[in-house]
């Protein structure tokens, strides 16, 4: 069951860290911050890396160096650093998870269906942020992420992903197709 937990991962902040019931609160934020430590942990980070989780390559293995050095040089020449912070701090968790997603879908049946989760996960918050603008009248998605920006980030990085399994043979081939369709059409209604 681990290949399920990045698409269980991506839902929790999908629901917690934005606006959506008590998203603004501490435990939200403090959510955003856990949930990759999460994942990192829950996978083993670390063990059998060679400090290359993205596998750059001996030519690459100065980039997420020069990366952090890039977000430091950032965080101090901005006006307000408190948000910069935690992103310096964090960016090389951030680093790791393609490694620890990998470690999730080890196997073709855990990539299967972890991917069919994720998939599902984005449809589904599209769904959200789509009931959202007929519902509370909200004139544009948003929901549950909180920000129409943020919301259509979030669904742009997912939607390559969310239609792997259209590529399927089967009814999962729907599932891909659907979960593309409305996250593209709740990136269109975010404007």
């Amino acid at each position: 069951m681990l290949s399920l937990l990045p698409a269980l991962l991506a839902a929790l902040s999908a629901v917690w860290c934005g606006t959506f019931s008590g998203g603004a609160t501490w435990a939200g934020g403090a959510a955003a911050v856990a949930l990759p430590l999460v994942l990192l942990v829950a996978t083993g980070s670390g063990s059998g890396e060679g400090g290359d989780p993205l596998r750059l390559g001996r030519a690459g293995r100065l980039l997420p160096a020069a990366l952090w050095i890039a977000v430091a040089a950032s965080v101090w020449a901005s006006p307000v650093p408190r948000a910069g912070r935690f992103a310096w701090v964090l960016l090389p968790a951030y680093l790791a998870l393609p490694g620890a997603i990998a470690r999730c879908w080890s196997t073709e049946t855990g990539r299967r269906i972890g991917l069919r989760a994720l998939s599902g996960v984005a449809g589904g918050v599209a769904l959200l942020s789509l009931a959202g603008i007929v519902l509370r009248h909200t004139g544009r998605a948003s929901l549950p992420l909180g920000h129409h920006n943020l919301l259509a980030a979030w669904l742009v990085i997912l939607w390559p992903i969310a239609l792997l399994p259209a590529r399927e043979t089967g009814a999962w081939r729907g599932l891909g197709w659907g979960g593309g369709a409305v996250a593209a059409a709740a990136v269109l209604a975010s404007r």
